[in-house]
């Protein structure tokens, strides 16, 4: 026996629903970005040794580490489920995309593999995460783990190190961003659509008010996308590093999660398009540089991004009840 939606009369109609979905992404769209630039001129003023010529650079290239998996986060966390795998899984693919290119594969088949192996894992989380909301916080925790005994077992004892171009980068830099470019603009198109609204009805709907067979599908398509994209992320940071290596990816996932949030994405489901994500992931971007250039350790870092993450979620919170 399924179960109907709950009666539609204590909802907003569709029309007011994504005006008022639209408007609270576009304000944090704004907020996002008057964050990168109050960051950029506070390094700037402050810390001798940022360069804003360097700072932008970092950002072109290092920003889609954190957008492309937080706007696959965005999917699942409007779905109103969370994933904590979303770096993992970037590691896993790096290192699969890593070894296979030391093995004479171009890295853009490695991709591929990867995102095939990463969509697999996704599906999995997906899977699971439909038993129930709270659920999806531990089984994506489990997947994080596994990913991350995969990676290691697949790169050794010894880092995997590629063809270094010009510059400290790999030749597949440009194209990477342009994939992760259009990643994003996908993922994005995904949340602005149909599928998009129903993704936020689905994480605004009680449990149990949904339909167990389009819950499971919908859940199972989320986490895969939102797998394919980190898994992107992943190899475009090899790319960009010119090497793979699989430490535990605190600090991306802390980031990861930090962009969904400032990006539009709520704790409680129910909201996010996605586009503001990019202009976090940017403002991230930007103070993880600036750190570096105080020369702050990674302890130090990782304080002040879970400080961060710490304020995110209590901005969500406000803003949960003032959107109510």
């Amino acid at each position: 026996m399924t179960h109907s939606p709950g009666p539609v009369s204590d909802r907003p109609g569709p029309a007011p629903r994504l005006r008022g979905d639209l408007l609270s992404d576009v304000v944090s769209t704004a907020v996002s970005a008057g964050l990168l630039l109050v960051l950029l001129a506070v390094f700037a003023a402050t810390t001798p040794a940022f360069r804003l010529g360097s700072a932008l650079a970092f950002m072109i290239s290092a920003g889609w580490v954190y957008a492309l998996p937080a706007v696959g986060l965005t999917l699942v966390m409007a779905a109103g489920r969370m994933d904590l795998s979303g770096a993992a899984v970037a590691m896993l693919a790096a290192a699969l995309a890593g070894r296979l290119d030391v093995a004479g594969v171009p890295l853009l088949i490695g991709f591929v593999a990867a995102a095939v192996v990463s969509a697999l894992v996704g599906a999995l989380s997906g899977l699971l995460a439909s038993i129930s909301r709270p659920a999806s916080f531990v089984v994506t925790l489990a997947t994080a783990g596994l990913c991350l005994a995969i990676a290691e077992l697949v790169l050794g004892s010894q880092e995997v190190v590629l063809p270094v171009g010009d510059g400290g980068l790999t030749p597949l830099l440009v194209p990477g961003i342009l994939l992760a470019l259009l990643g994003c603009t996908l993922g994005v198109i995904a949340l602005v659509s149909p599928a998009g609204a129903w993704l936020r009805h689905l994480g605004a709907a009680r449990e149990g008010t949904v339909a167990v067979r389009p819950l499971v599908v919908t859940l199972v398509a989320a986490y895969a996308v939102s797998a394919v994209l980190a898994a992107g992320a992943g190899v475009l940071e090899l790319a960009r590093t010119g090497a793979a290596v699989a430490p535990a990816p605190t600090q991306l996932q802390l980031g990861v999660v930090l962009v969904a949030l400032l990006g539009g994405a709520s704790l409680r489901g129910g909201r996010g398009m996605g586009f503001g994500a990019i202009a976090a992931g940017l403002a991230v971007a930007a103070l993880v540089y600036g750190l570096a250039a105080l020369s702050l350790n990674g302890a130090g870092t990782l304080i002040v991004l879970a400080a961060a993450l710490a304020g995110a979620a209590a901005l969500d919170e406000l803003r949960s009840h003032v959107l109510r």
